[in-house]
Formats: C-alpha cells, structure tokens, sequence
C-alpha cells in the first residue's frame, strides 16, 4: 500500500466579452491556467558510487505541470446577411519532474527504486507540448431557406520530452552486482559503476523517448443548407466539400 502524495490543483481564469461596435463587432477572450504540483517524499537509501555521491533519508520530489488554456475570437457582421468569424485556441502544457521515483510503502516494506541516483528523477526531466487551433467562418444567408456556410481549421501540436540524456551508456541491474565476481574470478571494486544494488538504473527508463511528435491539420468546410418546412415538419437539407490533409512527424528512440 503506497503512502499518499500531496497533490494540489489551482485553476484560476477570468472571461471578457461584448460588442466594440454595438451590432456590428463582437469579441470573446479567456484565459484559465491550470498549475498541478504533486508532492512524495521518498526514504533514499543510495550508497553513492564514483559518479555520484551517497543519499540517504527522506528526499523530496515533485512533478510540476502548468497548461495554459487561452481563448480568443471576434465576430463582424459584414452585412445583415454575410457574418464572418475568428478564433484561436492555445492549450500549451509543459511538465517538471515527470518521473517520480515508487512512493514508500505504509506496510514497511523496502523501496527498490530507492537504490539509484536521485539525478534519474531529477526535476529537469519533463516535457513540453505547444498546442494551437486557429478558426475562421464565414455564414450567408442567401435566403430566409437558404445559408451557405464556409469554414477554414488549423491544428498545430508538437509533444516533446525534455532534459533526457542524448548519450553515454545506460546501466539497468535486474540482480545485485554487489560482491559479484568479474569474467576472470576477480571481485568487481566495490566503488565501480559495476558494482550497484538491484534494481539500479542509471538514466531514466523512458522506453518512448520523444525528441518531438508533430502533429499538422488542415481542413475546409464548404456547404448549402436548405430549410423546408410543410412536409410534416421542418427538415434540413445540406450539400457540401470537406477537404482535411494531416501530417505527423515523429522521432522516438530508447
């Protein structure tokens, strides 16, 4: 049974809108940021080797995540018939400490992700992932029966992990390596990078490591809309073209 965390979500915003020109222009903004801090502190238990230096007792960590949610558009009425319309939508979400180490155990039992360098949870290790979406409109009312409607969306995103090691070599132990003995009988220094407890790793253990995920939309909507009414009802009738091209660039490795 893993101790709980300390987890806080503060999420603020304000909203504005009205007319700039009375029956002509509109605009909406908003703006709500999210900011979620999970707090564990974790009983340390590492001896330390030739790289890094010995911790032990209770260590802090925190996974920091902050989206911030924007929200504009502006609305213009062109003629009694013809309105067009704007907006922008921004969500970006970034991350601090995005690996925490296993909570400890309320029952007393050992922390086997205790036994690595604090450096492999380290706070720099996050992700950042821009996202924006930009609308324009158009509506036409050709007659009282009759609108015809033109759209234009662009969808833009890239998710990437940040501060992970680009280098050097990767050390995961399944066993201890403590006491072991080399290929030729020796013991292994007990200062080596070799010679560590098991279930020590020396990197994060990020098997999707991102360096970014793009993700491009584009789409135009075009259509007719026909009301007719005195058939049992009133019913709609649409006639259009929907055109959306999407592109993804990804670049992933262990």
């Amino acid at each position: 049974q893993p101790k709980k965390d300390t987890l806080t979500d503060i999420f603020p915003g304000f909203a504005i809108g009205g007319p700039i020109i009375k029956d002509k222009v509109w605009f909406f903004a908003s703006f709500n940021p999210e900011f979620r801090d999970r707090e564990r502190v974790v009983n340390w238990n590492w001896p330390g080797n030739a790289v890094f230096g010995a911790v032990s007792g209770p260590t802090p960590f925190s996974a920091n995540q902050q989206t911030y949610y924007s929200n504009a558009r502006i609305d213009y009425a062109v003629t009694q018939k013809i309105r067009v319309f704007g907006s922008w939508l921004y969500q970006y979400q970034h991350e601090s400490g995005e690996f925490l180490p296993a909570a400890d155990s309320s029952n007393g039992f050992t922390n086997t992700t205790a036994t690595s360098p604090i450096q492999v949870y380290g706070h720099n290790l996050g992700f950042g992932a821009p996202n924006v979406t930009t609308n324009t409109g158009l509506d036409y009312t050709v007659s009282p029966s009759l609108v015809a409607t033109f759209r234009w969306g662009y969808n833009f995103q890239n998710y990437h992990d940040i501060g992970m090691p680009t280098g050097g070599a990767f050390d995961s132990f399944g066993a201890t390596g403590i006491g072991a003995l080399d290929n030729l009988g020796n013991p292994i220094p007990a200062n080596s990078q070799l010679s560590q407890q098991g279930g020590f790793f020396s990197a994060p253990n990020n098997i999707n490591n991102t360096s970014y995920n793009v993700t491009h939309r584009n789409q135009i909507d075009a259509d007719f809309a026909w009301f007719k009414s005195g058939w049992a009802g009133t019913h709609n009738f649409k006639f259009g073209y929907q055109l959306m091209r999407l592109s993804n660039a990804v670049e992933q490795h262990y």
